[in-house]
C-alpha cells in the first residue's frame, strides 16, 4: 500500500496548479481505497501485490500522459508560428535525420508499462487467484504467451498485422528482425487514405515493433484469465500461436494495419476492438468449450438439464 502511495504522491510535484493537485489526490484517494478493500477482503499477500502491479502500472501511465501532454501543449503554445520545436532539429551525425529521441523515448516508455501490466503484474494476478496446485501454472501460462508471442511476433505475426496487404483481413507474413527493418523509420499504416500519405513517425521501426509486442502479448494473457485452472499448459502452449496467428492479426490488420475497416471509417484509438473485445470474447467462447477443468461446458449443461429431468 505504501509503494502506490509514495507514488501517487510524489506525482504533486510536477504539478503546477491546484487543479492538478486536486486530480492527483483523486488518483491518491481511488489507489489507496482499492489496496484497503482487497488488503481487508483478502489473506493472500500474492494477492494483493499483484493488484498494487497493476494498480501502479496504471496509474504511472496516467501520470505520463497528463505531465507529457501539458508539457507537449506548453511547448507548441510557446513556439512562434512557422518555426520548428528546438527538440525537432536535427541532433548531427550519425543520428539519421527523422530521429527525435524524445518521440522515441516515449513511445518506448509507453510500450514497457503495458509490458508491467502483464509481467509482473497479471503473472502475480493469476497466480495468486487459484488454488495453489493451480498456481504455477496459472502463472508461467501468462508468463508463456508473453515470451511466445514476442518469437512470433518477430517471425511472422507483425507482417501480417502491420505489413503489405495479403487480402483485406490479412497482411503478408514475413520477419523483421533484420537490422536494416529496425533501424529503417516507422511507419503507420492506418493513416493512409486516397487524399492522404501514410504518416511517418520520428522514431524507427525497432520501436513500433515492440511497442505493438506489448499489445499483442497482453491481449493472450487477458485470454488465459478465463481459463485459468481449466487448461493444459501443453495445449496452451500450442493455443497461443494459432490465436495469435488466425485471430489477433486479423483484427489488428483490420483496424490498425490498414485493413477494411480502417478503410471503411473505423478508428480503434485504444485498443478497444483489437485488445479487448477479441479477448473478452475469445476467453468467454473459450471457457464454454473447454468447461470446468478440462470438461466442457457444453456437457456439463446437458449432463445437469437430463439430471433435472429426472428429478420427481
Amino acid at each position: 500500500m505504501c509503494v502506490s502511495r509514495i507514488l501517487i504522491l510524489s506525482c504533486r510535484f510536477f504539478s503546477s496548479s491546484s487543479r492538478d493537485l486536486g486530480l492527483w489526490g483523486f488518483g491518491f484517494l481511488v489507489c489507496g481505497r482499492i489496496e484497503c478493500f482487497f488488503s481487508c477482503c483478502s489473506k493472500e499477500p500474492e494477492l494483493v501485490f499483484g493488484l498494487q502491479c497493476v494498480c501502479v502500472c496504471g496509474f504511472v501511465g496516467f501520470f505520463v500522459v497528463v505531465v507529457g501532454s501539458k508539457r507537449l501543449v506548453a511547448m507548441v503554445d510557446a513556439t512562434p508560428a512557422g518555426q520548428v520545436p528546438s527538440a525537432y532539429n536535427n541532433t548531427g551525425y550519425p543520428v539519421p535525420d527523422w530521429l527525435n529521441k524524445g518521440d522515441n523515448a516515449w513511445q518506448m516508455t509507453a510500450a514497457t508499462l503495458v509490458g508491467m501490466q502483464s509481467v509482473p503484474g497479471l503473472v502475480i494476478l493469476y497466480g495468486s487467484i487459484v488454488k495453489k496446485k493451480w498456481a504455477v501454472n496459472s502463472a508461467f501460462m501468462a508468463f508463456y504467451a508473453f515470451a511466445a508471442v514476442l518469437i512470433c511476433w518477430v517471425i511472422w505475426a507483425y507482417k501480417m498485422s502491420f505489413g503489405e496487404k495479403l487480402i483485406p483481413i490479412w497482411g503478408k507474413a514475413g520477419t523483421v528482425w533484420g537490422y536494416k527493418t529496425m533501424q529503417a523509420q516507422a511507419v503507420l499504416p492506418a493513416t493512409q487514405t486516397v487524399d492522404v500519405p501514410m504518416a511517418a513517425p520520428f522514431y524507427p521501426m525497432a520501436t513500433m515493433i515492440y511497442f505493438q509486442f506489448v499489445f499483442a502479448a497482453i491481449t493472450l494473457i487477458l485470454l488465459a484469465g478465463s481459463l485459468l485452472g481449466r487448461m493444459n499448459f501443453t495445449a496452451w502452449m500450442i493455443f497461443v500461436p494459432l490465436w495469435l496467428t488466425f485471430s489477433y492479426s486479423i483484427g489488428a490488420f483490420s483496424l490498425w494495419g490498414g485493413g477494411f475497416l480502417f478503410q471503411w471509417g473505423c478508428i480503434d484509438y485504444s485498443g478497444g476492438y483489437v485488445i479487448h473485445l477479441s479477448s473478452g470474447i475469445a476467453g468467454f467462447t473459450s471457457a464454454y468449450w473447454v468447461g470446468v477443468q478440462g470438461q466442457p461446458l457444453v456437457l456439463v449443461l446437458l449432463c445437469s438439464s437430463s439430471r433435472l429431468r429426472q428429478l420427481p
